[in-house]
């Protein structure tokens, strides 16, 4: 999960931080929690959550 978070990390934007990182087993799902330095919007998790669907992190 370490490698996952800092594979995650090295996508986001500047100025974007990972809070925290949940595994969800039963829905296959990985809940990722984001802050930034500016407001955070729906443009902007859209963005960050292809980002890490196209890097093909999650299926190591």
């Amino acid at each position: 999960m370490d490698i996952l978070k800092e594979d995650i990390k090295s996508l986001l934007p500047s100025g974007v931080f990972l809070i925290d990182l949940r595994e969800d087993d039963r829905r296959r799902m990985l809940n990722c929690v984001i802050d930034a330095e500016k407001p955070v919007d729906l443009n902007l998790t859209t963005s960050i959550s292809k980002d890490i669907h196209k890097s093909g992190i999650l299926e190591k």
